[in-house]
């Protein structure tokens, strides 16, 4: 709902074990919602090995700024 906004901000992690303890401190109170998009590692390009995350990046970004 427009009138209920929610502070929003993007976190990058690497590796599974800063995944879950970066998780573990969002969700300490249990009242945060965290959402979560995996993206292959990039490269000094600024690319990502994985094709898929490279076409889909730009969408995920214009969305990101429209929630």
């Amino acid at each position: 709902a427009k009138g209920s906004e929610a502070e929003m901000e993007i976190l990058k992690v690497s590796g599974y074990e800063a995944f879950r303890k970066t998780v573990d401190k969002l969700t300490q109170n249990g009242s945060s919602q965290v959402n979560v998009y995996f993206t292959g590692e990039k490269d000094e390009t600024d690319k990502s090995w994985c094709p898929d995350c490279n076409e889909g990046e730009l969408l995920v970004d214009m969305l990101y700024l429209h929630l």
